[in-house]
């Protein structure tokens, strides 16, 4: 069994591309909140939006 969790800035998830979270500012979030952690290789960050 499995779960996803969609987190976006825009007020819709399917609006998520026109506000994007980039793959270092998400590490970077989880890294500096002691309740979120990566537990497992098993994570993914699918369509990361490389910085320009």
């Amino acid at each position: 069994m499995g779960w996803e969790m969609h987190i976006t800035r825009a007020e819709h998830v399917w609006d998520g591309e026109s506000h994007p979270i980039f793959a270092e500012e998400w590490i970077q979030c989880v890294n500096n909140d002691p309740e979120l952690s990566f537990e497992s290789e098993k994570w993914t960050i699918s369509r990361p939006v490389a910085r320009r």
